[in-house]
């Protein structure tokens, strides 16, 4: 389990003031509050294997990236971060869908293409745990965003992921978010 005060022998640097300034139109940063991984990238998992922690820096900077498109219009790096095997289900704080992969990459087009004028996001992890084949990240998305072309509005969301393992890579099949105030 991965949560507690932060401290500097104990953090996995590849993922505390991490840039993606270098992803085309991809802008933003990941900032990483109340939480230490071991210097030597490795947690204890479920059962009696190790498992990367750099699943936590992966999949933190592949959302932000589909997380900063997504705020664009551009829903394409949000979908490829799911799984396309069901269950897949998304308790949204625009919107619920438990219908599978289908209905969930449907509601994700819909919503997306709602949005325009997202400033770079950040994903600020609370805490995270990797198991052998599921893994969750606890956390604040924070952005701006135009929706339905209007005023520029926060998008201030707490969020829980949850991954299931594919084919030795990690896939979204749960977000659960909703907003909180500032």
């Amino acid at each position: 389990w991965v949560s507690g005060p932060m401290r500097a022998d104990r953090v996995l640097h590849s993922f505390v003031n991490v840039s993606y300034d270098s992803l085309p139109e991809q802008k933003g940063s990941v900032m990483v509050s109340k939480t230490y991984l071991p210097m030597d990238k490795r947690i204890q998992g479920v059962g009696s294997e190790d498992f990367d922690a750099d699943f936590v820096a992966k999949a933190v900077a592949l959302h932000v990236a589909a997380l900063n498109a997504a705020h664009n219009g551009d829903p394409k790096p949000y979908v490829e971060e799911w799984s396309t095997s069901d269950p897949v289900t998304v308790f949204g704080a625009r919107s619920s869908v438990t219908g599978g992969w289908e209905a969930v990459t449907q509601a994700i087009r819909a919503l997306v293409s709602r949005f325009s004028s997202g400033t770079p996001g950040d994903l600020e992890v609370v805490a995270a745990e990797v198991g052998s084949d599921l893994a969750y990240l606890v956390g604040f998305e924070r952005s701006m965003v135009s929706v339905d072309e209007g005023p520029m509005e926060p998008a201030n969301l707490r969020v829980t992921h949850i991954y299931r393992r594919e084919n030795g890579d990690w896939r979204l099949v749960h977000r659960h978010a909703d907003n909180f105030p500032l």
